[in-house]
């Protein structure tokens, strides 16, 4: 603490013996001083590295096999900056070069095909044909890898051979990992399985899945968090739908229960896609629009009885004489009436939409810690180390399963003679305790805070330099001292006083201070003793001065 006091003593004794001018011209030198060293200090990584491959962003396992030879190669592998291999400056071409020996250059998209059809003249087809389906799998990785979101992608394809009369069978498999922070939905899936699918000739895009390795759901299979998407037949897609719709809301409603509660809920939906129903029924009494009749009226008459007979009377140019005989005649006569009615109706016609859940289920699974925290809430006064006995927590357990039925059953459609509570089961699971964190140490916290704050560590050391040295350069500058009056006629002893100085000590005796006072020769004249001054302690000789001038004025 003395060694800071003094330090501040001599800054600011230097301080009020400069002039205003003088000070505000060091303040300001000061601050430049302080920023350039920050500013130096800020550029100096970004100014001795720099990247390879032009900037390139690679792929995660491209730059693992990267260091991992320039790790064998004994050079010093740089953090990575947003997907980019950093190098020292100047030293690219040995980098490059432990690469190349290595063989794991970054893969080129265009040359991919052609490397994998640069074979010798004695491989077999089906090795060249291996190597083309290895070259395309890996353009196709490429490709999904360099969509908006994703960081990486694997692409796996198969071709199974036909037998006997049977078809070709081909199925691909993506395996993505989308970026931190990306939303990766069920569109970006679908697009991914589209592009694969046309990509390959012979593959249809039901026959492509897609896995999310982040979180495990997948597009195009069974297992995992299935997204309705997934499923082409609309019957499934709206019972997946529905059963994460309903999940949700029991589980907002459940949302307080902590540790979480786990919620499953199964739905079986009527299979008509959509029905109509028209019906039809007269309302009022009929009114006549129109009407027609048709009469009809017949004669039919016949002559019984016949002529004579021979050539003569039944020849050309008979006569044939009035012969009287019997006639018959019947006469039929009808009558038809056509009548229009118009008879009021109503008619109704309904249609149903199909796909509606008819019977549904939900389970739901709570801890037992939560048990225990509802026993705590009622009962304040228990101590930190009590726990409830077995039948006080049976009886919280039925309470809890009671309230849980009575407030998710109303959510589902009701059915005829069923009860809604029985459509709901609960189930208590014993929670486990987790084993405890272990608690960073000092010396590591410290070592990660030094690497985050390097670079202030190194402009607070520049400072802490920068003080030393100016604390050295105020101490140089000589300070007059207060016991010692170099007035006039204390330069010019008196007989009497010279004496006594002489008995005390002679020359370079000591003052009551201990510190050594300067002693005049007394000379011819006063000019030649403070040549003599002069020769002995400059210093000592420019304080004079200097106190004789300030007395002057």
């Amino acid at each position: 603490m003395g060694f800071l006091n003094q330090t501040f003593e001599q800054i600011r004794d230097l301080f009020a013996s400069m002039t205003p001018a003088a000070r505000i011209t060091s303040a300001l030198l000061l601050g430049v001083i302080v920023c350039s060293m920050g500013f130096l200090f800020q550029g100096y990584n970004d100014a001795s590295e720099e990247p390879l491959f032009g900037g390139a962003m690679l792929q995660q396992a491209e730059t693992n096999r990267i260091e991992t030879a320039l790790g064998q190669a004994g050079l010093d592998v740089l953090p990575m900056q947003q997907g980019r291999i950093m190098v020292p400056r100047g030293q690219k071409a040995a980098y490059l070069a432990a690469i190349a020996n290595a063989g794991v250059l970054p893969a080129n998209f265009h040359n991919l095909l052609e490397d994998s059809l640069d074979t010798g003249m004695f491989e077999s087809g089906k090795m060249r044909d291996q190597r083309w389906k290895a070259a395309r799998e890996r353009q196709l990785s490429m490709m999904i890898s360099e969509m908006e979101g994703i960081e990486d992608a694997k692409v796996l394809y198969d071709i199974r051979e036909p037998r006997a009369f049977g078809k070709e069978e081909i199925t691909a498999t993506v395996s993505v990992m989308p970026s931190p922070g990306a939303i990766f939905d069920a569109a970006r899936m679908k697009l991914i399985r589209e592009a694969v699918a046309k990509s390959i000739a012979g593959l249809r895009a039901e026959s492509v899945m897609v896995v999310d390795r982040s979180n495990g759901s997948q597009f195009g299979g069974v297992g995992g968090e299935v997204i309705a998407a997934a499923f082409d037949d609309p019957y499934f897609q709206t019972r997946t739908l529905y059963e994460q719709q309903m999940r949700s809301r029991i589980e907002a409603l459940l949302s307080d229960i902590k540790p979480g509660v786990r919620v499953q809920v199964t739905a079986e939906l009527d299979d008509t896609l959509s029905s109509e129903t028209r019906s039809v029924r007269p309302d009022g009494e009929a009114a006549p629009l129109r009407e027609r009749k048709n009469i009809e009226e017949s004669v039919n008459r016949q002559t019984e009885g016949g002529g004579q007979v021979g050539l003569r009377a039944q020849g050309p140019n008979r006569q044939t004489p009035d012969q009287g005989g019997m006639r018959n005649e019947n006469t039929t006569a009808s009558e038809d009436t056509e009548t229009e009615n118009f008879i009021p109706h109503v008619e109704e016609v309904r249609r149903q939409s199909g796909l509606t859940p008819k019977h549904v289920r939900a389970a739901i699974a709570v801890p037992s810690e939560y048990l225990i925290r509802v026993w705590r809430e009622t009962t304040p006064d228990a101590k930190p180390e009590d726990r409830p006995d077995t039948a006080m927590l049976t009886n919280i357990e039925e309470q809890v399963k009671s309230k849980i039925k009575a407030t998710v059953g109303p959510l589902f459609p009701k059915e005829l003679a069923e009860d809604q509570l029985e459509k709901v089961e609960v189930t208590v699971f014993q929670s486990l305790t987790p084993a405890p964190t272990p608690e960073p140490s000092v010396a590591s916290e410290s070592v990660l805070w030094a690497r985050q704050n390097t670079s202030s560590l190194i402009i607070a050391g520049m400072a802490l330099m920068s003080l030393l040295m100016l604390r050295s350069m105020i101490k140089s500058i000589p300070t007059t001292d207060k016991g010692v009056d170099f007035s006039l006629p204390d330069i010019l002893p008196k007989k009497n006083d010279a004496s006594q100085a002489s008995g005390k000590g002679g020359k370079g005796g000591e003052s009551d201070g201990g510190r050594p006072k300067l002693r005049l020769k007394r000379g011819p004249s006063l000019k030649e003793d403070l040549s003599e001054l002069v020769k002995e302690d400059p210093d000592g000789a420019a304080a004079i001065l200097r106190t004789w001038i300030g007395n002057a004025g």
